[in-house]
């Protein structure tokens, strides 16, 4: 089943080649050439359309990524890399062919085409065999196209066009059937196209996956805490993000040590919802409606609507911990609730373009804090910098129990926790946060301390454990949760 994933997409690259070829070509054609067998008009429309339906495609192709998803991330690269050569094939057996076609109906539709066709042709032949060279076509006197016949006027820009390609290029084309000059640049150009678009495109490993909503209480000491699911991805093994100073070998070694599949690392996205002292307190608002987000479904299942949040906290600006800030209107998501992060935090979200937007939205809600200072009564912030420069945790504190969120200190409950001295693709300061986890998980696991992980398997409540030189994930028994 999973092999057929990929006929929807051999489906777009056939339709994608065809309509790509067709425009190439009524552009690349000399226009008197055209004006003989179909007006101006028709022409233009032909070519306005093929351009819609070119644009298309690539709407067509994002749509189509999905079916990606059942080959998993190797085979997906794989399928990425070879799409563009293949495609490239395609490319020159469709073009000898729209040729063929082409000349059969510029014959049948109107004959006296053939004489000027047939007299260009051996024009273009000569052109290349005697003038086999750059600096020939450079020095060709320019001719006023107006003051030519047609047939020399056909004869001149198929000749100017041949200028395009070198020499040996020039013989090969002056040999094919009804060859008008296409531009052998567009095939280049298209293949670019093709391996920018595949590998611009959302990998399968990375786009969000849709999960059921889901909330779980506990207590900390008098306070309700509630975990929320909100969704999850598959981060592939590719040395860029995990282990980037160890390698995608030295990350599939643990991982299959650990009896887990070594091509990708999976990630949940998970939020924290807090009632204490009159305050609905939600943590990070996950990755957004646009984005297969649950959050607001979870939520609901907690008893909670969006407008009965008082405050939300960040710990940090990336786009799976404030994507939630605004719905899929781009309407602030929380009306009635102030937004919380540190004061180096916003700094630096107003400073990213790509969120300029969210920036403009939440503006008015924002209130910023030092780090290490009580956000709200029984919340207090804990500075772990180097993952973002205003990257904090949250202590929520009632008694003698606690529970500290640590936001994204780590990512993966094995690879973060066993090898937490690896370098994380996703950290600013690497340097900087590469002390802050070692630091931050040898005193949780000194102190035995409950601590909620945004990205460990939901709904990411536990402790850390020392284990040889790393740590070890130990969630929380079932019996911890209400519900």
């Amino acid at each position: 089943m999973a092999l057929l994933s990929v006929v929807p997409v051999a489906l777009w690259l056939g339709f994608y080649l065809i309509i790509d070829l067709a425009t190439v070509w009524l552009e690349a054609s000399p226009q008197s050439i055209i004006s003989h067998c179909a007006s101006t008009s028709v022409v233009a429309t032909m070519i306005a359309v093929f351009k819609v339906a070119n644009t298309f495609s690539y709407f067509l192709l994002g749509w189509l990524a999905r079916f990606y998803e059942p080959l998993g991330p190797a085979r997906y690269r794989a399928v990425t890399a070879l799409l563009p050569l293949v495609g490239l094939a395609l490319m020159m057996l469709l073009d000898r062919r729209i040729a063929q076609v082409l000349s059969q109906a510029a014959t049948t539709v109107c004959g006296d085409c053939n004489g000027v066709r047939s007299a260009a042709r051996n024009r273009l032949a000569r052109t290349a065999r005697q003038k086999g060279n750059d600096e020939d076509c450079t020095a060709r006197p320019q001719v006023t196209r107006q003051s030519q016949p047609n047939h020399q006027r056909v004869a001149s820009e198929l000749s100017i066009a041949a200028c395009r390609f070198p020499p040996a290029a020039r013989l090969a084309m002056a040999n094919r059937p009804f060859s008008r000059g296409f531009d052998f640049m567009a095939v280049k150009k298209l293949a670019f196209a093709l391996v920018a678009t595949l590998g611009a495109m959302p990998s399968w490993a990375q786009t969000p996956q849709a999960v059921a909503p889901e909330a779980r209480n506990f207590m900390i000491g008098k306070i309700k805490v509630t975990a929320l699911h909100d969704g999850g991805l598959s981060i592939p093994n590719d040395g860029k993000t995990f282990g980037v100073d160890a390698g995608a070998s030295a990350v599939a070694s643990v991982l299959r040590a650990n009896g887990q599949p070594t091509d990708a690392i999976p990630v949940s996205i998970n939020s924290l919802l807090v009632r204490v002292s009159g305050h609905i307190v939600l943590i990070d608002t996950g990755l957004g409606a646009k984005a297969n987000s649950v959050l607001i479904a979870s939520l609901a299942a907690a008893g909670i609507a969006p407008g009965d949040v008082t405050d939300v906290l960040i710990t940090h600006a990336h786009g799976d911990h404030v994507g939630g800030l605004v719905d899929s209107g781009g309407r602030i998501a929380f009306p009635n609730a102030k937004v919380r992060m540190a004061t180096a935090e916003w700094a630096y979200m107003k400073s990213q373009p790509n969120v300029a937007t969210l920036v403009a939205a939440i503006d008015p809600k924002v209130a910023t804090f030092a780090p290490g200072s009580v956000v709200i009564p029984g919340i207090r912030s804990v500075d772990i910098p180097g993952h973002t420069p205003g990257h904090v945790g949250y202590e929520i504190a009632s008694g003698s129990q606690s529970l500290l969120d640590i936001g994204d200190t780590a990512h993966s409950s094995l690879i973060s926790l066993a090898m937490p001295d690896w370098t994380m693709g996703f950290d600013g300061n690497k340097a900087v946060a590469k002390k802050s986890r070692r630091t931050t998980l040898a005193r949780l696991s000194e102190n035995h301390a409950l601590i909620f992980a945004p990205h460990f398997p939901y709904p990411a409540v536990g402790t850390v454990a020392a284990k040889g030189n790393g740590f070890v994930w130990v969630p929380a028994a079932p019996s911890k949760f209400t519900n």
